[in-house]
């Protein structure tokens, strides 16, 4: 009836389905994924991209191929040799790719949040609640990462 209130469910879409579907997006949306660039110099030229899922994780089914990448591009010859070709390969290397997944992300959400203020700034409200679901994303991947390798920040 009249006044009452009407609930919609668009479905588990992340901010950039939601902005491609329907032309919205949440800051909220606990649905979002957000992915950033790492690269290391061993990778040449090809960044690999790593997802946020909704939970804050990197060790996600979305991020197999590429941590697996990240790995053989910071491994060094000594520790290929008894390698499987999936998963961790040493402390050292695992360490070393942490540290630098940790850099890249805090670069993102930094890079994210400037982008709130330039989009506020310009009146772009659109663009600022997505920067703020995307920045709200890494966040929380950030979060789980300060707290398994506190030494990286």
């Amino acid at each position: 009836g009249k006044g009452n209130e009407v609930f919609i469910s668009y479905g588990d879409f992340d901010n950039i389905e939601l902005l491609s579907n329907y032309g919205f997006c949440s800051e909220e949306n606990a649905s979002n994924i957000e992915t950033f660039r790492v690269r290391s110099i061993g990778m040449g030229l090809d960044p690999s991209l790593l997802v946020v899922d909704n939970q804050g994780s990197i060790d996600n089914m979305f991020n197999t191929m590429s941590l697996d990448a990240l790995r053989l591009s910071l491994a060094v010859p000594s520790e290929l040799e008894e390698y499987e070709g999936t998963g961790k390969i040493s402390d050292r290397n695992e360490e070393e790719m942490y540290a630098l997944i940790c850099g890249e992300l805090d670069e993102a959400a930094y890079d994210a949040k400037a982008g709130i203020a330039e989009a506020e700034i310009r009146g772009d409200m659109l663009v600022a609640t997505y920067l703020k679901g995307r920045h709200r994303t890494l966040e929380l991947g950030l979060k789980i990462l300060r707290d398994e390798y506190p030494d990286f920040f």
